[in-house]
């Protein structure tokens, strides 16, 4: 049987990348921090995203949208996150964090309350996000690129 692995990402790129290079090796319940309440395995919920991730593009090109990656998390949608992580039995739980805000560090306070390891992955190197982690013991704290390299190492 394979270790069950609840992926929370901020971006489709992580996700893809995710999904396709550990399908084999871990059974993967995704979600999109920004798109909580959409089904990642309805094709149409699926297209959806990628319309509305190519919309805050081009509002971040034309200046209207200062950080497109930025992912806005409420209480709600940490709570929700939380019951997923309490109703099924996950062997792990894997966080992209893009910035580091306030909000993510939120999530990862309430995720490392679960006793469920917690492996993150940033692109941020943000000195205060990586000391704000390190004091949570998130089990690890990998660089984005280091997707690609692990192959199961987390």
């Amino acid at each position: 049987m394979k270790p069950k692995i609840l992926l929370l990402s901020n971006s489709m790129l992580f996700h893809f990348s995710f999904c396709s290079l550990y399908k084999n090796d871990f059974e993967v319940t995704p979600y999109l921090l920004r798109y909580l309440n959409k089904n990642l395995s309805s094709q149409a919920e699926h297209f959806y995203i990628q319309i509305q991730e190519q919309k805050r593009r081009k509002l971040h090109k034309s200046g209207v949208l200062s950080d497109p990656s930025r992912v806005i998390l409420t209480n709600k949608s940490i709570q929700k996150v939380i019951e997923e992580c309490q109703n099924k039995d996950y062997t792990k739980i894997i966080v992209e964090v893009s910035s580091g805000s306030r909000e993510e560090l939120a999530l990862l306070k309430q995720l490392n309350d679960t006793k469920i390891p917690v492996s993150v992955f940033t692109h941020c190197t943000d000195n205060k996000f990586l000391l704000k982690a390190q004091e949570l013991n998130v089990s690890s704290l990998f660089h984005l690129t280091d997707l690609f390299n692990l192959k199961t190492r987390f």
